[in-house]
């Protein structure tokens, strides 16, 4: 059964930053349909009951065993599309506890080991809509895009009057093809015209295309469906950034509260923001929350060198020695320093 819906709560760290962004308001990854839609199962008694058992502990978060149970049951019943599905849940499961934990590297590789679970997942059971959505979803976390899209599309197919995956094909396709996603959010919007993502990001649209009017209604729509949502503000702040206006985007965002404004989106935003305006030593102010923030992931360099580069442009060269060497320390890329150092003031 499907249990949640519109807000995903944690993306790869390598995606794009307006994925990054809309993966917090996108549903995670969605578990899949009733008993009732299953094909034949091929699990012998015990396996079926080593199925049951996995679900329990994957729901207490004992991830490690859910992991021994789901490769033996690949073994025993490889043409059953639950072992691997399982096997996949069990692997976003560590990816997101890794995640969380600030392993990046080992996080991505996680993902990686979903996306391959759900291909042979999706492979054994392909009439499945919820399926291929956890399985896309796993890809654009992956950053397989071109994979995800595949799968949002197959979703669609199987599924035509539940928004949820062209809501979410709309994110990934956002950026390179605009008209695209323009499309499946009207698609959204038609199917369930309460859903503030789709209004926000057709009001980015309206930004990007000059049209005003329309992308301050759009907003003031999303905003009001979801007035305290904070993926929300940042579409809104960089709607304004969009228009000319990034002074509104920094109101907005310094409007949150800290621990918000401190996490990547959040901070890519407003740095961003107080760039356009010239404020160039404030967008290292908003680096540097997120560098202390995010302290503990294997990849916070890369805060470090953006707070260091925004301290070169703002002219600040001690602060900025400061923070690059901070990136030495935690392993940056020795090409990336090189090319940090090069940022010309102003």
């Amino acid at each position: 059964m499907e249990r949640r819906h519109h807000s995903m709560i944690q993306v790869a760290s390598c995606a794009p930053a307006f994925l990054i962004v809309i993966g917090m308001l996108l549903g995670g990854c969605d578990q899949t349909s009733s008993q009732s839609e299953l094909p034949l199962a091929t699990l012998s008694e015990e396996g079926h009951r080593q199925l049951v058992r996995a679900e329990q502990l994957l729901g207490a978060g004992q991830t490690g065993d859910v992991l021994t149970i789901a490769k033996t049951l690949t073994m025993e019943a490889p043409g059953d599309w639950r072992s691997h599905e399982l096997l996949a849940r069990a692997c976003m499961q560590r990816a997101l506890s890794q995640q969380g934990q600030g392993l990046i590297e080992q996080s991505n590789k996680a993902f990686g080991e979903t996306v391959a679970a759900y291909a042979v997942a999706t492979e054994r059971a392909g009439t499945i809509g919820g399926l291929y959505r956890s399985a896309a979803d796993a890809a654009q976390m992956s950053g397989q895009s071109d994979q995800a899209r595949a799968w949002y599309e197959r979703a669609m197919e199987l599924e035509p009057t539940d928004p949820r995956s062209p809501l979410r094909l709309a994110q990934v396709v956002f950026e390179r093809d605009p008209e695209a996603a323009r499309r499946l959010l009207e698609r959204v919007l038609t199917l369930d015209a309460s859903i503030p993502e789709a209004h926000a990001s057709l009001a980015l649209l309206d930004a990007q295309q000059g049209d005003v009017q329309a992308a301050r209604g759009r907003m003031r729509t999303a905003v009001d469906l979801a007035t305290d949502v904070v993926a929300i503000r940042i579409v809104q702040a960089r709607m304004h950034r969009v228009l000319g206006e990034p002074r509104r985007g920094v109101e907005i965002l310094l409007a949150l509260p800290s621990v918000d404004r401190a996490a990547e989106p959040t901070a890519t935003e407003l740095a961003r923001c107080w760039a356009a305006i010239g404020q160039h030593s404030r967008a290292a102010d908003a680096w540097a929350a997120c560098f202390h923030a995010m302290a503990h992931r294997s990849d916070a360099w890369r805060f470090a060198l953006e707070a260091a580069k925004s301290s070169l442009r703002a002219g600040e060269r001690p602060r900025a020695a400061g923070f690059l060497d901070q990136a030495v320390y935690l392993s940056a890329p020795p090409d990336l320093i090189k090319a940090a150092r090069k940022t010309k003031e102003g």
